[in-house]
């Protein structure tokens, strides 16, 4: 891990909630890896942004894949590459969540193809591996460790504008059938 990410092992216990933020691991789940609405989009596509408040370092992703997909099937990761941040990600590797069952199961990786933009000493590429490592597989969230996503269902990618929704990262329905 570089200086400009040292981020603390202490875990997250805020029982305070902000709009945008996840605050919880199993909610950073969710919201990454949640079931999605296969009716709703051609691609799902989930934006999050990873804050270090040790450093202020900040990287902003996309994890996406084609709608209808097994869940078997890899999440492609970009990060954000420009000022345009609907448009300027640059593809970084896979997303590979290990499923038993059509559930995910506790081995998350991300892996680097022959496309991949960021060799692994990238501090963005480290940044999201420790997410990667820390959150989604290990289900701990470090205290100095900040996520945030974009606004949109981690389910189903449709805008959030109800608060509690906005503060959970999953529209009502969604949330419903995550059983949240």
């Amino acid at each position: 891990m570089t200086a400009a990410l040292a981020l603390t092992d202490d875990t997250s216990t805020s029982t305070e909630t902000t709009p945008g933020r996840l605050d919880s691991a199993p909610a950073c789940v969710r919201y990454v890896l949640g079931d999605w609405d296969r009716a709703s989009a051609t691609w799902v596509a989930k934006n999050l942004t990873l804050v270090s408040q040790t450093t202020g370092a900040r990287y902003t992703y996309r994890v996406s894949r084609p709608a209808g997909e097994s869940v078997e099937r890899p999440w492609l990761v970009s990060v954000l590459t420009g000022s345009d941040n609907t448009r300027d990600y640059t593809y970084m590797g896979l997303l590979r969540p290990a499923v038993t069952d059509g559930n995910y199961i506790d081995t998350v990786s991300l892996r680097r193809t022959a496309k991949s933009n960021f060799g692994e000493d990238a501090p963005c590429w480290v940044a999201f591996s420790y997410f990667t490592s820390r959150v989604l597989r290990d289900g701990v969230l470090p205290k100095r460790l900040e996520v945030w996503h974009a606004g949109r269902c981690g389910r189903c990618s449709r805008r959030l504008t109800d608060p509690a929704s906005v503060t959970r990262g999953l529209g009502p329905k969604c949330a419903s059938r995550l059983g949240v």
